[in-house]
């Protein structure tokens, strides 16, 4: 049993393999595109609306799509990140069968370890073109970018007035 379901974690690390193969240019794309966009979007209408250039419509507008932007980088970040946490589960649930059964030989215990080693190092999960995996920990970080750039727009539009 217990061979079987390390058979199964490594078919479906291959299977993730082939999904981030396929996708992981995909994620990192809209991942980019998502941070700028919601920089951009949240930024523009505070630059703006000093100036009175930007009306009612147009400011409902982008707070329109900002919103929207952010609730897909969100909705994106949180449903990918939840992927590694559970690979990580069960690699403990298989490390833990692992050390309970008595009834494996050396060489199944050797092989189904050497399986464990590997997949604890690099449990499955996302990655966005293999630059860095996508955990819940990557909405902070895309979180840090919008407001780094946010503060450096307000300091240029600062210097220009």
């Amino acid at each position: 049993m217990l061979c079987k379901a390390v058979v199964d974690l490594q078919s479906l690390a291959e299977v993730q393999s082939q999904l981030n193969s396929v996708f992981g240019p995909l994620l990192f794309v809209d991942f980019v595109q998502l941070v700028l966009m919601t920089c951009i979007l949240g930024i523009l209408p505070l630059l703006y609306s000093s100036n009175e250039k930007l009306g009612f419509m147009g400011q409902l507008i982008f707070g329109g799509n900002f919103i929207g932007f952010f609730i897909r980088l969100v909705t994106l970040i949180m449903c990918l990140g939840s992927v590694q946490p559970t690979g990580i589960e069960v690699n403990t649930v298989v490390a833990s069968a692992l050390v309970k059964a008595q009834n494996l030989n050396s060489n199944q215990s050797n092989s189904v370890l050497a399986l464990l080693t590997v997949y604890s190092s690099n449990p499955i999960g996302f990655t966005a073109w293999e630059f860095f995996p996508v955990t819940r920990g990557t909405l902070l970080a895309a979180l840090s970018v919008i407001s780094t750039y946010a503060i450096v727009i307000f300091q240029a539009n600062i210097n220009q007035n």
